[in-house]
């Protein structure tokens, strides 16, 4: 039987409360902005693409979360009070795995075991925030919220058999991790093993079928979710895996991984937009992390280690930096070949028209990458030969190498027309030690800007400063002409420094 309207404005009604509460609330204004950042979309039975698989999924194509508000979840709710708190859990629980960038740090991990993981991470949040929520004054509603939302995930998760047709759920949490992070949590739970797997392809949210029926497949291999390998669809469906593991505490559990395209391929917008996205995702990062932290600082004398040691953790985690500067430089150096001037002809003059980019095939594209070495920075080697190491395989961007070793001023420098194992010794090899500065540094780049900006062999690709930030780069920035790319790369704990500093900053964890 169909829900009625009425049932289906209610739901709206609810989930315009949830995010209004939450935007007006400092422990959860950040949870608020990322919901709504993104289109929530509450499906029936009828619409909904995952039905007896799941009843809630987060579309990256679309920035789209869907939710089926006919499941059993939601209609066997005993009170109007409970059906509000279950939806505030699933939006709070989407929304959370976006700002601990579970995607990005999966690496390559398994995906339904990451995922596994990385559920037991934001029911771990939630736990801590209930211990955060208390120390709240006057917000009555969020603290209703949160514990309805707490008390899903301690009555279920104990439970030998989950009767979903009832409205139960399968629920991961232990108080024995709630102070572990998901990377941990996956260390403990990767030998799990495998009881079954089906494979089911989901049409596309613009198709109007269903797609068809799960196929049981036991013994799939569900580790390619995510992987963005192109090899995900059949008729047009995105491949979706549910796969049934016994833990290592003897618990099943069943996991599904969607197998989605890489959104950066598919979704059309410009390379500026997807900045601009990622700018705001990392705003709201910040802004959860300082409220939770300043909060946390607040209570710490009535917050369990158990939370202090989680907190810890969780804010310190350690990105894939290596693979943030490989695929930032990939799209820094393709952005300047796609955009570089090509060489003026005699049919333009004679046409009385602007060279424009890229329309002579005699365009080669790649030009000079600089490297600047902070000699004072204080980076190890190894994390200096890993930067080398990833620059070197982008060397198709790029036709000649500059290094330039620096403390005050320039200690020498020296180009390289292929990259080789000779610019990894030279970053290696310390030839000046002293204080910092940056001036020297930008007087060199802006000199071979002014000399070489129409050479399409000499033109500057990218500038690659590698520095702990204790200098005066604000100072000078403003002279580098506009269309240099210009990253950072920093120790994570000097970030301070990097206030104001245009161009990428990617933070190196030492």
């Amino acid at each position: 039987m169909a829900i009625s309207d009425e049932y289906r404005e209610k739901m709206k009604e609810h989930y315009t409360r949830i995010v209004y509460q939450m935007s007006k609330d400092k422990l959860f204004v950040a949870v608020g902005l990322e919901l709504i950042s993104i289109d929530v979309i509450l499906d029936d039975n009828e619409s909904f693409k995952l039905k007896d698989m799941t009843f809630a999924y987060y579309n990256p194509i679309t920035n789209t979360m869907h939710i089926n508000i006919e499941d059993p979840f939601f209609t066997k709710a005993t009170s109007e009070h409970d059906r509000i708190g279950r939806l505030f859990f699933i939006v709070y629980h989407e929304a959370c795995h976006k700002l601990l960038m579970h995607s990005e740090r999966r690496n390559n991990r398994d995906c339904s075991l990451w995922n596994i993981a990385a559920d037991y991470e934001v029911h771990n949040m939630l736990y801590l925030n209930a211990e955060l929520v208390k120390e709240q004054n006057g917000n009555a509603v969020m603290c209703n919220y949160v514990n309805t939302a707490k008390n899903i995930i301690t009555s279920n998760h104990n439970k030998k058999k989950i009767d979903h047709k009832n409205g139960e759920v399968e629920v991961l949490f232990s108080e024995k991790l709630v102070d572990k992070i998901a990377e941990e949590i996956y260390q403990l739970i990767q030998n799990s093993k495998v009881e079954e797997s089906s494979i089911y392809y989901m049409p596309s949210d613009n198709d109007n079928d269903n797609g068809e029926s799960p196929s049981n497949e036991e013994g799939e291999n569900a580790n390619d979710g995510n992987s963005n390998n192109n090899n995900n669809s059949k008729n047009g469906g995105v491949k979706v895996t549910k796969t049934t593991y016994t833990l290592p505490d003897g618990s099943k559990h069943s996991v599904v991984s969607i197998d989605w395209p890489d959104p950066q391929k598919l979704d059309g917008k410009s390379s500026e937009e997807r900045q601009n996205d990622a700018n705001n995702r990392e705003l709201r990062k910040q802004l959860w992390e300082n409220s939770i932290s300043s909060i946390a600082e607040k209570s710490k004398g009535s917050l369990s280690s158990a939370a202090k040691s989680f907190l810890k953790k969780l804010f310190r985690v350690k990105l894939d930096w290596e693979k943030i500067l490989k695929n930032s430089l990939n799209t820094i150096l393709q952005r300047s070949d796609e955009f570089s001037w090509a060489k003026t002809r005699m049919s333009t003059f004679a046409l009385d028209l602007p060279t424009l980019p890229g329309i002579d095939d005699s365009e080669t594209g790649k030009g000079t990458l600089i490297i600047a070495r902070d000699e004072s920075g204080s980076m190890s080697d190894n994390d200096i030969a890993a930067a080398a190491s990833i620059i070197l395989d982008a060397k198709e961007h790029y036709k000649k190498i500059i290094v330039i070793k620096h403390d005050i001023e320039i200690a020498e420098t020296k180009e390289f027309e292929e990259a080789s194992d000779e610019v990894t010794k030279m970053l290696l090899t310390r030839s000046a030690c002293g204080g910092t500065s940056h001036q020297y540094v930008f007087s060199f780049l802006i000199d071979y800007y002014k000399k070489h900006r129409y050479s399409d062999d000499e033109k500057i690709s990218c500038f690659i400063s590698i520095t702990d930030g204790c200098s005066d780069i604000q100072s000078y920035q403003d002279e580098i002409p506009g269309d240099i790319p210009m990253v950072y790369l920093a120790p994570a704990n000097c970030l301070e420094y990097f206030k104001g500093v245009r161009g990428q900053v990617i933070p190196i964890e030492i």
